[in-house]
């Protein structure tokens, strides 16, 4: 039985409706076209309905990105953090939840392509911002997910001379960056190569991989021996 009141449900439908409606047309028609009034009407609400749940077209653009941290997040804690992961182990957990996503819902990562640089300059504010009026403490927010990768980063799963913060930033904004190309352009890609899109970006996405992973023992031992004879 649902024990949640019937107006708060028809509140969560008719912001779910909204954020969504906004979301494909920011995507489509890029932030700064869309205005409040289209969003209304993709919404089927009037704009005076829209004002009661969002005063401007930044809160909504935040609030498309921040309830999709909050369900990413969750499910991301939980994968990156039993006690036996290596940092290799984490990163590759982590591509592959990124490739899962990508295979099941494109729409995250052409959002990101259009909201990116507006994300990326609000959260490198010293001041506070809109950033944190909508995200609170305990959110899964800005650089969480590169601190849970950069956990105990030297295991000795990985390169020895990486460093952990730098590392992870550009392995994470690496990944985002090739899942948001291909979402984008991957049919043109799949006609012009004769290639399967996902296949190209699992195949990416493991050349990350394997670039930071730690030199196999007998590959060193190889080296090693190389360079005596050398």
């Amino acid at each position: 039985m649902n024990n949640v009141p019937k107006y708060k449900r028809h509140s969560r439908m008719q912001t779910k409706r909204i954020l969504s409606a906004a979301q494909r047309l920011f995507i489509e028609n890029g932030i700064e076209s869309v205005t409040l009034t289209q969003i209304a009407e993709a919404s089927g609400v009037t704009r005076a309905t829209l004002y009661k749940y969002f005063r401007s077209k930044e809160r909504i653009l935040w609030e498309i990105h921040h309830l999709r941290m909050l369900e990413y997040g969750e499910q991301l804690r939980v994968q990156l953090s039993a006690p036996w992961q290596t940092t290799y182990d984490r990163f590759s957990l982590f591509f592959n939840f990124l490739y899962q996503e990508f295979s099941e819902r494109t729409d995250t990562f052409l959002f990101l392509r259009v909201f990116d640089s507006i994300y990326q300059r609000e959260t490198a504010k010293e001041a506070h911002g809109i950033y944190e009026t909508v995200f609170h403490p305990q959110d899964f927010g800005t650089g969480a997910t590169v601190r849970l990768l950069a956990n105990h980063f030297h295991d000795g799963s990985v390169r020895p001379d990486l460093e952990p913060i730098p590392t992870c930033a550009t392995m994470m904004y690496s990944a985002l960056a090739i899942l948001s190309f291909f979402a984008k352009d991957s049919c043109f890609l799949s006609a012009k190569y004769g290639a399967d899109a996902n296949l190209m970006v699992r195949t990416a996405l493991d050349s990350l991989l394997h670039g930071i992973a730690a030199q196999p023992p007998a590959a060193a031992e190889e080296k090693e021996e190389a360079a005596r004879r050398g």
